[in-house]
């Protein structure tokens, strides 16, 4: 590769994300991957980033230098990544500002970025451009012979898979209500989950819903499971999201629906269990734990105050 570090960009542009970036985008993805510039990450985990990308166009930031695409930022998914062969010349620096001018422009008090764990260059940008550690992201594994017990709700709701007709907007609406006031809220599009629902290999009854027993086409809480293929083939399941309603909470759904995850994720013979969990979500990683999940993998997250106008 062409050392390029020490010749200045020109006609230097930030712009939201477009269709005709994605071929470059991943190029050069899996270059960094294949540099082992990703730690801790599985390819898959990539490929679920690129794909969200034409849902939400407007949250992925381009940085693009003589119109080559040299990287990008995605300031409500924390990842900030410029190519190898341009690093060290502002881009990144660059593509920062332009995060920081979007989550302003959102009303986002802090803006937090996830530097690949174990890399004190990528550290090292972060402190010197204001960033200081703020919490993290835990991948969590639970072991093959670790017993859990079959999921039990309670009388009061009904439980059901998820149906090809379902009313995409109910289910939109509580993963939404239900994420609101989580440690790193998700906000999710009606137009976005009906295009994850028509990609190649989406199962419905990889997601189950619970629903009040006198009203049972609204859900109240829900798990949605996964599996996906790592690149040594191995059939990796996970439990993506657990989200009960605010006035649901309390009754034990979210510990039914664990275990309903792991049921469903065995009874497919994955070869490994896992699930993610923000630190500061206590009662979750507890949760998770006290079901018998350990700690693995570790994704600090570094975060900048936002000062707004005025």
């Amino acid at each position: 590769m062409t050392d390029t570090r020490h010749v200045p960009l020109t006609n230097w542009e930030t712009r939201p994300y477009q269709d005709s970036d994605a071929d470059a985008l991943r190029n050069f993805l899996r270059e960094t991957f294949d540099r082992g510039e990703l730690p801790g990450r599985p390819w898959y985990d990539v490929e679920w980033l690129l794909d969200s990308m034409p849902a939400y166009p407007s949250e992925t930031i381009v940085g693009l230098a003589d119109e080559t695409v040299l990287g990008f930022v995605t300031p409500h998914q924390q990842q900030l990544v410029v190519h190898p062969a341009y690093r060290r010349r502002g881009a990144g620096t660059r593509l920062v500002d332009a995060a920081l001018a979007f989550a302003r422009a959102n009303g986002d008090a802090v803006l937090t970025l996830a530097p690949p764990p174990g890399r004190a260059d990528a550290e090292a940008f972060a402190r010197r451009l204001g960033f200081a550690y703020d919490a993290s992201l835990w991948l969590l594994r639970l072991s093959p012979v670790h017993e859990v017990p079959a999921p039990v709700f309670p009388v009061e709701v009904v439980a059901r898979t998820f149906g090809r007709d379902d009313d995409i907007a109910r289910y939109v609406g509580l993963i939404n209500s239900a994420f609101i006031d989580h440690p790193s809220p998700i906000f999710v599009s009606v137009e976005a989950v009906e295009r994850a629902h028509a990609q190649p290999g989406w199962e419905p009854d990889g997601i189950h819903l619970l629903a009040d027993r006198s009203d049972p086409a609204t859900p109240v809480a829900f798990c949605r499971a996964r599996i996906d293929v790592d690149d040594a083939g191995q059939r990796i399941g996970e439990i993506s999201l657990i989200g009960v309603a605010a006035a649901w909470r309390g009754r034990g759904l979210g510990r039914e629906l664990l275990r309903w995850g792991v049921a469903y994720l065995r009874d497919r013979a994955v070869d490994d269990l896992t699930l993610h969990v923000e630190a500061k979500n206590d009662r979750a990683l507890g949760l998770y734990e006290r079901a018998g999940f350990v700690r693995g993998q570790e994704w600090p997250r570094w975060s900048r105050p936002i000062p707004q106008p005025g």
